[in-house]
């Protein structure tokens, strides 16, 4: 997805700012039997490491929405906001009653 975004950009424009939010941890998946643990957490740290644009935020995405007005990253000496999205991608839950209810909440206005 980052290869995506910069390639969209066009040489030597400025990367956009890219987050995903993850609770990570050795907590089962939903969905079947398979545990994502910390080795899975350090592989996605190592193949985003050369992405000084991307911030990965270490929770729910139900809390990260909850607390996104009082989130900023430091960006060129300044404090950003987080109060525009290019791109979305939201993965949590993969429970249907969790991510129907979850769809709904972005939609707030």
């Amino acid at each position: 997805m980052l290869r995506i975004a910069q390639a969209a950009l066009g040489p030597g424009a400025k990367p956009p700012l890219v987050i995903t939010v993850d609770p990570d941890g050795a907590r089962p998946y939903e969905a079947g039997n398979h545990i994502y643990d910390e080795r899975h957490y350090c592989a996605m740290k190592r193949a985003l490491a050369r992405y000084p644009n991307h911030v990965h935020y270490m929770m729910d995405s139900e809390l990260f929405l909850d607390v996104l007005s009082q989130l900023y990253p430091w960006i060129d000496g300044r404090k950003q906001p987080i109060d525009r999205f290019a791109l979305v991608y939201l993965d949590g839950s993969h429970d249907p009653t969790s991510s129907g209810a979850r769809s709904r909440s972005y939609y707030r206005a």
